[in-house]
């Protein structure tokens, strides 16, 4: 049985075969026949689809966007081609459409046989669309797979002015096995466009000047044409189809008059630029620019541009002019944005936010608290600092002289280069301060030396030709164009020592900056606790004969430290030379090797710089510092200033609650009249603290103090109506001072002096009011014995703050508690 079934399956096969070719694969019609596609049109804006007719004779709007349906009976539509054809059946180029093939290279034959050419060109799949469709090399066909287009039809007669215009769309389709549709579909319509106006100006504004520049304003030799539209036509967005314009140089003579003009008539079109509204002069393009004075600088000619606009609907526009004259010499000025450089690690940061700027600064994590960014501060010798630790971060930015200011109602900007005011985007002359309607295109970097190194950019060096000096050249608009962030910066060293960078700006001339602007900055290694030494002591008055004479001030705190056989360092704020740009006069890279700082505002009358400074002091104290800070009245509001702006070194170092009632202060009017005599002793080993006075007759061991025979305070002791008489102006001691009434008492912070008043003092009967001012038992109750002293010692600090002037008590008192604060501070 097995030998017949092998004998019949030759049968079997043949006759498998036969059946195949008889009855197809399942489709249906003929054995060889392909049903042709159909398609029509089936919506476009503005049509009612009750309309059956083929032709519209409506006026619609010139923009169409045009859909169509088409099917297949015995396959899938593979394919879509459209044209547009003018009035008299000639196929066109229209805006959105601008390629046809006119010459049928890419239409299939049997479409040229049925329909002719003038299709709609498009890229096939893949295709590398560098190539314009225009271009031979392009891999382009007329086929598209898109069910709708959107159509630009023109509405202007041959010279380009406002026309009603009938144009006829026409579509077919394909369908998988190369079969085009018997019948095409297609629409006419009858189109209208209003003439457009063409507005001129430059990137920059109108450099054509007024009455008293007649010739227009002065000009680089690099600038951008800017062309906008304005369209009336209704329900569509104003856009052009592209813009054409013509540079002329006219002759110039002192009356004005145009007397000649100097090539060219000829007209340069935008179509198929990447930016269509604007185009580029300079010395070195076409059309170029060249200047319009002689040698000896004179005037001698105008440049004029004349502009027009052609809309989608290929309507032309009334010409627009600008003039100017056009100036060689002309350069851009850089500029380091100092407000936004600033720099981020574990020993350089604030811990609070800083609402002095608009700018969210950076921050990063560290012990479960926010550390922010904060500037670089300027040391002794006026370098910008910052102390390294592993993740120290710089951020840099920098710009141009023009590039922010504040517009005027008046029309005209103030240019104040503050990288926080609006972005005016001018360019001014770095010698002239003139406007000279150019642009910043690139910038210029280097550091330490070197051409900063940014692979992105490796191959866009720049060689100074004579100085062979090379550059990093950036686009402005690139992602380095105006900022950097720098990391694992070394730490400068003697054979180093600072870190230098250098930008330049790059305008649309191709001028550079002749004069870089520079930041030069150190980045200082730490200086661990076990390696601070000396004092430093930082006066934070100003010379007041009446009630802060400076001299006396410098020589009783040098008095106080005169057991002290270390280094000590004497520094007047008011004297510092490098402010940062925070106004933070002291850089914590300077301060971090002093052992001990003295911070003394003992005017009573003067506001104290302790809030502008605390940054450097809370960065030095973290890095294990100690110190010392004495004042009055005025410490008070210092107190407060610190903590509303939610600094908290204050509560972190010294002790003090974090609370602006954490403090009071004493200071009735006059200054003078008030009842301190004494800081008494809290805590050993601290002695008391006595109030210095004035030379009077009954004073046998003064201490002179005030300049000039002023008075600030008479000996308590005497109140005498006798000592009245002898013309002694007698108060109850020293009013300005500040006592704490909230403070962290613990095993770390301790009261070490209490408010020692005046006692009460009953008035003789015969006494000038004027001058005795007794005080009651209820203001002696109100002030005796409250904290005017404080101290917070651990591990890793020892900081005192007293509410009391130290230079204002006695030598020998002040000097014998000053001396107790070293040895301990020293013995640590």
């Amino acid at each position: 049985m097995q030998f017949k079934s092998l004998k019949l399956f030759p049968v079997v096969l043949v006759l498998s075969l036969l059946s195949l070719l008889v009855f197809g694969c399942g489709k249906q019609g003929s054995r060889f026949g392909n049903n042709p596609p159909s398609i029509q049109i089936t919506s476009y804006e503005g049509y009612d689809p009750a309309n059956v007719f083929t032709d519209s004779t409506e006026v619609t709007s010139f923009q169409q966007k045009i859909f169509w349906h088409a099917t297949d009976p015995d396959g899938t539509i593979a394919g879509y081609a459209y044209r547009i054809l003018d009035k008299f059946g000639n196929p066109m180029s229209t805006a959105g459409n601008l390629f046809i093939d006119t010459l049928g290279v890419a239409t299939p034959q049997s479409v040229l046989n049925q329909y002719g050419s003038g299709w709609v060109m498009h890229y096939k799949s893949g295709a590398d669309q560098s190539f314009p469709l225009s271009d031979p090399r392009a891999k382009r066909t007329i086929w598209s797979s898109q069910k709708y287009a959107i159509v630009n039809f023109i509405a202007s007669n041959t010279v380009g002015l406002s026309d009603t215009t009938i144009n006829r769309f026409e579509v077919i389709c394909i369908d998988n096995r190369g079969n085009v549709c018997e019948e095409m579909a297609y629409r006419r319509f009858r189109s209208y466009s209003a003439r457009p106006t063409c507005m001129l100006s430059t990137t920059k504004g109108d450099p054509s000047g007024d009455s008293t520049t007649p010739y227009g304003k002065q000009v680089g030799t690099g600038i951008r044409l800017s062309f906008t539209l304005d369209d009336a036509d209704p329900f569509l967005q104003p856009t052009a189809w592209y813009y054409k314009f013509k540079v002329q140089k006219i002759q110039a003579v002192p009356n004005g008059s145009v007397i000649s003009e100097v090539p060219s008539d000829t007209w340069v079109s935008t179509l198929g630029q990447e930016k269509i509204n604007q185009y580029l002069l300079t010395k070195y393009t076409y059309p170029s620019l060249s200047s319009d004075y002689n040698e000896s600088g004179v005037q001698q000619t105008y440049t004029r541009v004349i502009a027009t606009v052609v809309d989608l609907a290929g309507v032309v526009s009334i010409p627009d002019t600008i003039k100017f004259a056009v100036k060689e010499g002309f350069h851009p000025m850089s500029l380091m944005h100092m407000k936004r450089v600033y720099a981020l690690g574990s020993n350089h940061n604030i811990d609070y936010t800083d609402d002095s700027t608009p700018e969210v600064w950076p921050y990063t994590i560290e012990n479960g608290s926010q550390l922010f960014a904060t500037p670089f501060f300027r040391d002794t010798e006026g370098y910008y600092t910052a102390i390294k630790s592993s993740n120290l971060k710089s951020w840099i930015r920098w710009g141009w002289h023009g590039e922010y200011g504040t517009p005027l109602a008046s029309g005209t900007t103030i240019i104040t280069d503050d990288p926080y005011d609006k972005k005016v985007d001018m360019l001014l002359d770095e010698d002239t301060n003139v406007n000279y309607y150019s642009e910043i295109t690139h910038f210029d970097i280097r550091l330490n030396g070197s051409p900063y190194n940014y692979p992105p950019f490796a191959d866009s060096i720049i060689i100074d030709a004579g100085t062979g000096k090379k550059w990093l050249r950036v686009p402005v608009n690139s992602s380095l164009g105006q900022t950097i962030v720098l990391t694992n910066l070394p730490a400068n060293t003697p054979d180093n020592p600072y870190h230098f960078f250098e930008v330049r700006a790059v305008d649309l001339q191709n001028e550079v900056d002749p004069t870089p602007a520079e930041f030069k900055f150190k980045i200082i290694d730490l200086i661990p606790k076990a390696q601070k030494s000396g004092i430093l002591v930082i006066d934070d008055e100003l010379n007041n004969p009446n009630f802060a004479p400076g001299d006396s001030i410098d020589a009783r705190y040098a008095n106080m430290l005169s057991n002290y056989s270390g280094e000590v360092v004497y520094r007047k704020r008011a004297d510092v030379l490098y402010p940062d740009i925070k106004n933070r006069m002291f850089a914590a890279s300077d301060l971090q090797r002093f052992k001990f700082i003295i911070y003394h505002a003992d005017n009573p009358t003067q506001t104290s710089n302790l809030p502008l400074d605390q940054n450097a002091f809370d960065l030095y104290l973290k890095q294990g510092g100690n110190m010392l800070i004495s004042g009055g009245g005025n410490m008070h509001g210092m107190i407060q200033a610190i903590i509303l702006a939610r600094q908290r070194t204050l509560e972190t170092f010294f002790g003090l609650a974090y609370d602006i009632t954490a403090t009071a202060s004493v200071t009735n009017s006059p200054l003078t009249n008030n009842w301190f005599v004494k800081a008494k002793s809290a805590l050993a080993p601290y002695n008391d603290i006595s109030l210095a006075f004035d030379l009077n007759a009954t004073n046998p061991n003064p201490d002179p103090f005030i300049n000039n025979g002023q008075t600030i305070v008479d000996d308590p002791n005497e109140l005498s109506f006798v000592s009245y008489l002898k013309g002694n102006n007698h108060r109850k001691g020293l009013g300005p001072l500040t006592y704490f009434n909230n403070f962290q008492s613990n095993q770390f912070v301790k009261s070490i002096y209490g408010y020692g008043s005046k006692p009460v003092y009953v008035q003789p009967s015969n006494a000038n009011p004027n001058y005795f001012c007794p005080q009651t038992t209820a203001q002696y109750n109100s002030v005796n014995d409250k904290v005017v002293g404080i101290k917070k010692a651990t591990t890793s600090n020892s900081c005192y703050i007293v509410g009391f002037p130290l230079s204002y008590m006695t030598q020998t008192s002040a000097k014998q508690f000053m001396t107790t604060v070293v040895n301990e501070i020293m013995a640590k």
